[in-house]
Parts: structure tokens; C-alpha cells; sequence
């Protein structure tokens, strides 16, 4: 599966973590030849550029989704493209549009998807305005949501490699969420239907990658889209697209990621087979939570002389974006910073340690700095 959808993302120049707003438009209009899809602009972001919306079927299930609110979280939108590209003058999406109704918004961020920044050109985190509406990326999104009147709404995400899971060694290649509708978190009916789906949709993925799937932090927040999405009644699946090994691409994570979507349509063309409540809670509670633990390199025992108890260098990982391509810049973590548990990859790195043998303890920094920037930069 991994290495179809990679030589996919390839052809269309899909297959980098930078997801720009000219990248996708004809991939979204090519999806057109089929009379299932429709293509729309809805408005315009803050420097002006337009904001599609994507339509797919005819069916009595209304399902709202929205990926790159933050413009460098890419991973969802290419797994949808491709997913969606797929369906086009097939049995499947010929039968998936009798049933369902999909309102896409592929890049609700298309400013931040540009620059390949989080935050939207007014450096505004459009999932902390779902109350204020004070972007016009926001208030495009609320006319959609008040005009469209999903059943469900699909919140597309990607996290960063610091994440594992908790209680075991295991990184969180993928983690999901049924977002709280007040902050007593209490299991309200549109919750328990997001979680019965995230079951769905876990038990089909966890064949591929096993214990490596992760719960997402429910702490509540209005001003956050999801949140706000099921406050107003909606069930709502929050999607968080994490690291797998060594693929900085996130090709297979995205492979991953498709597979959901297909289960999750799959699954909302079924009869609904009863499930009791408490069964429901218990299995998505059963996935580990999200849990800041990892970093993306740990050099072990490189230095010759331990600092706070450690003789091991941790390293991060900086996205920057370097004439249309993501360059990942290794930083060393700060000594004041709390060490990582665990790492996405190990090395021995003997070189550094007898530079280090031979150099002042107080300059040590400095060369470190430049030598990792250097040697595991990429």
C-alpha cells in the first residue's frame, strides 16, 4: 500500500511535506470530470487568495471537512486528494455518492499554506477564532457550517514529532479526537457518535501499524473549531497526522490516513448496528493518550563528560521552508529544556565524542551547534 501511494505523490509532486495553494488547484479541478464533484470558490483569505470549496455527492449524510486550517499541517490534504482522486467515474465513488454529501474546504489557511506557517497572514491561529470570527478565513468557515448543516464534520490535522503514547515506547504515528462539548467533558450524544466512528476507524488501521495509534488531549476550548463544532450538536473527529520512522515526507502516514477516510465513508454507507454506550466509551478509551516524550534524534553517550546526568544530545528538528522545499534544520535541545524519553532514530556519533575529548568543556556548545547543523541537517 505504502509504496503505490508514494509513487502517486510523486507523480503529482505531492510527495514533500510543502502543500501549496497552486499545488493542489489542478488537482481539485481535475476531480471535475466527474459529475459527482463541483468546485466552487467561497471567499478570499487575507492576502487575497481564493478559498475552494470542494463538493462530492448527493447523499443524505452531510459530512463537513476542512484540512490546513494551519497551513503547514499537510499531511490530511494529501491523503484526501488522493483518496477523493480515487473515487472519480468509479464503482465506488458512484456508490458512496448516492449515500453521502461531502463540503470539502482542502486548505482553509491558504495564506499560512503558502509561507508554510501555522498561523494565517494576520499571524492568527484560525483554531483559537471559532468564537471571535475575527479572520475572514473564519467567518467563510462559519457560513459554510450555518449554510451546509453537516451531521458530521471531519477536522483534518497533523502534529509534530515530539509525540508518543503514553505508558509504552511507542510514537504516535497517528492520533484521533472526539472533541468535548463543555469542560466537564461530558459524554454528550454527538460525542459518543465521534467515538463510536474513531472505533471504526482504529480497529481497521491498528492491522497496519498496531499500538501505535494515540488519543488526543479533550481539554475543552471554545474557541477551538472542533469544540466548537460539537458544542452546537455535531459529532465532530479531530485527525492528527503524526511521524512514521524515518518518512519526513509523510508519504505513509498519509497512506494511513487515506485508509481512514475509507473506512469512516465506508462505514457511514452501513446499517448502524447497536452498540451499548459504555462499550463504545470504553474502546475509545482504551487508546493511549497523546504524551510529549519524544525528539527526532538522540546521539547516545557523545559527550565525554555528562551534563545534568546525561551524556546524550537530543535533537529537534526546525520545518523551514528553502525555495519551495522544506528543509528539516537539526537543532540541539536546550540543557534547561526536559529530556525526551525516547527518539525516531539513535546513533553513536564516535566522531563527535573525540572532537569533544579534545576541546574545553565551556566551548563545547558552540562547536556541538554547528556540528549537528551540519551533519544532520536535511
Amino acid at each position: 500500500m505504502f509504496t503505490f501511494v508514494t509513487q502517486f505523490y510523486i507523480a503529482l509532486k505531492f510527495n514533500t511535506r510543502y502543500l501549496a495553494p497552486d499545488h493542489i488547484l489542478t488537482a481539485l479541478k481535475s476531480l471535475t470530470i466527474d459529475p459527482n464533484f463541483s468546485l466552487d470558490v467561497l471567499g478570499k483569505s487575507v492576502e487575497g487568495r481564493p478559498i475552494y470549496g470542494l463538493k462530492f455527492g448527493s447523499g443524505s449524510k452531510r459530512i463537513l471537512l476542512w484540512s490546513q486550517m494551519h497551513g503547514n499541517e499537510t499531511t490530511t490534504t494529501k491523503a484526501l486528494l488522493h483518496y477523493l482522486r480515487r473515487l472519480v467515474n468509479s464503482d465506488k465513488g458512484t456508490q458512496l455518492a448516492k449515500h453521502l454529501q461531502l463540503f470539502i474546504i482542502p486548505m482553509l489557511n491558504p495564506d499560512g499554506a503558502s509561507a508554510y506557517t501555522r498561523l494565517n497572514a494576520n499571524e492568527v491561529d484560525l483554531n483559537r477564532d471559532a468564537q471571535d470570527l475575527s479572520q475572514p478565513e473564519s467567518l467563510i468557515f462559519r457560513e459554510v457550517f450555518n449554510t451546509f448543516k453537516p451531521g458530521l464534520c471531519l477536522n483534518l490535522h497533523g502534529q509534530r514529532s515530539i509525540y508518543g503514547l503514553t505508558g509504552s515506547e511507542n510514537p504516535a504515528v497517528l492520533s484521533f479526537l472526539a472533541p468535548a462539548a463543555n469542560a466537564e467533558r461530558s459524554i454528550t450524544p454527538a460525542r459518543l457518535e465521534a467515538m463510536r466512528l474513531i472505533n471504526c476507524i482504529t480497529k481497521a488501521l491498528q492491522e497496519d501499524i498496531g499500538q501505535q495509534i494515540g488519543r488526543y488531549d479533550d481539554t475543552f476550548n471554545g474557541n477551538c473549531l472542533g469544540d466548537y463544532c460539537t458544542q452546537q450538536g455535531i459529532p465532530t473527529i479531530l485527525f492528527e497526522a503524526g511521524q512514521f520512522g524515518q518518512d519526513y515526507s509523510r508519504n505513509n502516514t498519509a497512506a494511513l490516513i487515506e485508509k481512514a477516510y475509507a473506512v469512516l465513508f465506508d462505514q457511514l454507507c452501513q446499517h448502524e448496528m447497536a452498540v451499548e454506550k459504555d462499550t463504545i466509551v470504553a474502546s475509545y478509551l482504551d487508546l493511549p493518550e497523546n504524551q510529549v516524550n519524544y525528539c527526532d534524534l538522540i546521539l547516545k553517550n557523545v559527550l565525554p563528560r555528562a551534563i545534568n546526568d546525561t551524556k546524550d544530545l537530543f535533537i529537534q528538528y526546525r520545518e523551514l521552508l528553502v525555495e519551495g522545499r522544506i528543509y528539516f534544520e537539526a537543532e540541539v535541545l536546550d540543557e534547561d529544556s526536559l529530556e525526551p524519553e525516547f527518539a525516531h532514530r539513535y546513533e553513536n556519533d564516535t566522531e563527535l565524542n573525540s572532537e569533544l575529548k579534545r576541546l574545553n568543556q565551556e566551548d563545547w556548545p558552540p562547536f556541538i551547534a554547528d556540528y549537528v547543523l551540519k551533519k544532520y541537517s536535511h
